[in-house]
């Protein structure tokens, strides 16, 4: 059982949230879970208004609420959504965490919507990542904080690319 604030984004698959065979593939890969369990959004701070129902400026930032997603938003974020039209909602701002906020910001570039579909990645070791990555069907990964010498290594899945400026300096292995 889980219970309080999460580790969020920090070991993360990261998605996208209007795909309708996403929360599929995603268990199929790699989690282990009920089937009719949508997982939930991060979006920016400045978006969570525009797909949810909840006052400008709301900040969700530890993923243990849920809130409606508007009831028009539904069809379009069917790897988010529960059954009864809600979401766990994290909401990011560039205060809070800005290499998330700017990945946030250049998937919106490239999809007209700052959010993702984000789950834990349950692993122990950067060894166990790679292997998941590679064995699981995954487009792209990054796992920071490698071993030193493949540094600035920008992630690109699928003609998204992160931003120059926010290239991780600790050290960022690229999967294509």
């Amino acid at each position: 059982m889980e219970f309080g604030p999460r580790g969020l984004d920090n070991r993360s698959i990261l998605a996208d949230p209007g795909h309708p065979d996403m929360r599929d593939r995603i268990n199929v890969m790699v989690q282990t879970r009920e089937a009719f369990r949508p997982f939930a959004p991060a979006v920016t701070l400045a978006e969570v208004d525009r797909w949810f129902d909840v006052a400008r400026g709301t900040a969700l930032p530890c993923m243990i609420m849920t809130v409606e997603v508007r009831e028009q938003c539904r069809a379009a974020l069917p790897a988010i959504t529960h059954v009864n039209g809600s979401a766990r909602v994290q909401t990011v701002s560039a205060e809070d965490n800005p290499d998330f906020h700017a990945l946030l910001k250049a998937v919106g570039q490239t999809t007209g919507c700052e959010m993702v579909l984000n789950t834990s990645f349950n692993v122990n070791t950067p060894g166990e990542a790679l292997a998941t990555f590679r064995n699981g069907g995954f487009g792209s990964g990054c796992v920071p904080s490698c071993p030193a010498g493949a540094r600035g290594v920008k992630v690109v899945s699928r003609g998204l690319t992160l931003p120059s400026e926010h290239d991780d300096s600790r050290g960022c292995h690229g999967l294509a």
